[in-house]
């Protein structure tokens, strides 16, 4: 179980032991209704796990948020590299070389 806390969280296990906190005691602007508010994050996750727990339609779909976040992560890499992009219709992917290096991104092993 995830509990969120503001800009921190705690994850339980299933014995509700904490296993992981996190602590981000920075001041964020809570009226700022894009900004990275504690109220956002807990209306994201509240929605996360209605759609897990009770089968709800999530606020916006897989193509929506993948749509969203691919465009901060080409603009990303295009900042990154200093390049305009030139990307691929069918997969989304920049087509130039020094770009690609910055698409993917390495995992913890476990």
């Amino acid at each position: 179980m995830i509990i969120p806390g503001g800009n921190g969280y705690k994850i339980l296990d299933l014995k509700n032991k904490s296993v992981k906190e996190i602590k981000d005691l920075s001041v964020v602007d809570k009226t700022n209704t894009v900004g990275p508010g504690e109220a956002l994050d807990g209306v994201h996750l509240q929605n996360y796990l209605d759609c897990i727990r009770n089968g709800n339609t999530p606020n916006a779909d897989i193509e929506t948020g993948r749509k969203s976040t691919l465009l901060v992560q080409l603009g990303n890499i295009a900042y990154l590299t200093r390049l305009s992009l030139d990307i691929d219709s069918e997969t989304g992917k920049p087509k130039n070389e020094e770009a690609m290096k910055l698409w993917a991104r390495s995992y913890e092993p476990r």
